[in-house]
């Protein structure tokens, strides 16, 4: 339990003065801290080992392992720089060459998902930090950090190699806000200006990675913002400057991206309405609220409902003011800070033209509905008069949290993955090329998954429903069999009725309309057709 004294609201407003647990917990609780960001670690590994041990690519990776192959289309990856710069992510260009370049076939992609696991305890890591330094003890610290990284959005991330640039990007956010603190209270002088500018420009690049995980930033604001010690007030001074100083960087990288889209905009094609500015601000925020918040409110629960939504909504709703008043501050316009970090941290993507709320989107909001959670639920205890429960409920909610983690990655991404990359080798294996001219590719469709649920381009989603990704699959196929490819006439066929496309003279056929085959029955499709563009 943090400690709220009169005395330490006193103290003088600094974030880099941690607030120390009561004696008895300390006696009995007291663990060295680097111990618990191993321990942190080394679970969060063992959650998305799965992700590690399987030997599986997903969706775009196949794309992006095919054009950095040594030896691969240099047209294709100028087209992909070309590709970043049209979406202000410029700093994603040298990680995805680092990222795929020194693979060298299909299996070694789990070292790119490795490092996105890496990202992702690094985040766990700066949050536990950020937590303990504002009031929170260890256990609740790494409690909430370990949800917070076994979310939806970060199974994702983890599962997904192409991805792994959202969490790098929201990793340096961590770092940029601890160089943003330790300048405005640690220094002066020359080495605090050194330290706001060298934190802006990690914030700059964090951004033009990916612009939705960069706004993670204002995760670790809320953090310190509504923190258990110091008070509301004297914080809220503070969290303006830092955010003022986000929205600087924010404004730098919008720039770059509408440079990128002057450059290369037009080259995208389909891809255009990630590019262009919405400018109906109602319809985007019921967008908002139906599809992203909603997601985000069902916190380790998947697939998302609106039940549940609404049920851990009324439970923030509640507990909030309690922890508010709790803390020093006004209900009201601390409710009205939290509500608009919300909008905050998916901005970029309400900007945006596009309304496609993937879950790799939703991390910065993810964490804030987790945090707030955390809160309400303090702030409920307290009334209650049993605030000694939180670390036990805290804890039992990790472990779940850490449990589903597991057990979504392995059934909607390690195991649908890796059966269909099984049927299409043993087709790529039959098939006879010594007469054939022509080779035909029939897409899968998102009701042939194997996965029980199929959400977005992500959970369950098969790689070979896109013949954007399905043919650089096929080819990494082939390659492994020693064919040369070039010469062959590639088809894409996408009928959607269930009748087999059969060989003929000259035509080699892969169907990948047979992983419906290896399915107990058709997965839900979420969300409904006519609600979403659906690829």
């Amino acid at each position: 339990m943090a400690d709220t004294s009169h005395d330490l609201d006193k103290r003088r407003d600094t974030s880099d003065t941690p607030c120390p647990a009561p004696a008895s917990e300390v006696r009995l609780l007291y663990v060295p801290r680097r111990i618990v960001l191993l321990a942190v670690s080394a679970l969060l590994l063992f959650v998305y080992c799965p992700v590690l041990i399987g030997s599986y690519a997903f969706f775009d990776d196949y794309y992006y392992l095919q054009t950095f192959l040594k030896g691969g289309n240099s047209g294709a990856r100028l087209w992909l720089y070309k590709r970043y710069i049209a979406f202000g992510r410029v700093s994603a260009i040298p990680l995805a060459h680092i990222s795929f370049a020194h693979l060298h076939n299909i299996s070694d992609v789990r070292y790119v998902r490795l490092s996105s696991v890496i990202a992702i305890a690094a985040v766990a890591c700066l949050l536990y930090r950020r937590l303990t330094k504002v009031g929170w003890t260890d256990c609740q610290s790494a409690f909430v950090a370990l949800a917070v990284s076994t979310m939806p959005p970060f199974q994702v991330l983890a599962a997904w190699a192409a991805a792994a640039q959202y969490a790098i990007s929201a990793a340096l956010t961590g770092i940029a806000y601890e160089a943003f603190d330790s300048g405005f209270y640690r220094c002066s002088g020359l080495r605090r200006r050194a330290l706001l500018l060298s934190a802006a420009a990690i914030e700059i690049i964090s951004l033009t990675i990916n612009q939705s995980a960069g706004t993670y930033f204002i995760v670790f604001a809320a953090a310190a913002l509504f923190a258990p010690t110091f008070g509301f007030y004297p914080r809220l001074g503070h969290f303006i400057r830092t955010i003022g100083v986000f929205f600087v960087c924010l404004c730098v990288a919008f720039a770059v991206d509408r440079v990128g889209v002057r450059l290369y905009g037009p080259l995208m094609g389909l891809d255009a309405a990630r590019t262009a500015i919405s400018l109906d601000v109602w319809g985007k925020l019921s967008w908002f609220i139906r599809f992203p918040l909603m997601n985000a409110l069902n916190l380790c629960h998947f697939p998302s409902t609106s039940r549940v939504a609404m049920a851990i909504a009324l439970f923030i709703a509640i507990g909030l003011p309690a922890y508010f008043t709790e803390i020093g501050g006004g209900q009201i316009i601390s409710f009205v800070v939290a509500l608009v970090l919300l909008v905050f941290g998916y901005l970029p993507n309400l900007v945006a033209a596009e309304s496609w709320p993937s879950y790799r989107t939703q991390g910065t909001l993810s964490s804030l509905i987790v945090l707030y959670g955390f809160f309400a639920l303090r702030g409920l205890l307290a009334r209650a008069g049993k605030t000694d429960l939180l670390g036990l409920v805290l804890g039992a909610f990790a472990f779940t949290c850490c449990l589903l983690a597991s057990l979504n990655v392995l059934t909607y991404f390690v195991i649908p993955q890796s059966i269909e990359l099984a049927v299409a080798r043993y087709q790529v294996r039959q098939i006879d090329l010594s007469t054939a001219h022509t080779l035909q590719l029939r897409c899968s469709r998102a009701t042939d998954s194997v996965a029980p649920v199929v959400t977005y381009d992500e959970f369950g989603f098969p790689s070979s429903a896109n013949w954007g990704d399905f043919g650089p699959e096929v080819a990494l196929l082939l390659r492994e069999r020693g064919v040369d490819y070039r010469g062959l006439v590639i088809e894409f066929v996408r009928e959607r009725d269930d009748t087999l496309v059969e060989p003929r003279n000259g035509i080699a056929v892969i169907d990948m309309h047979e992983l419906a085959n290896y399915r107990r029955r058709p997965p839900l499709v979420l969300p409904p057709v006519g609600e979403l563009p659906y690829p």
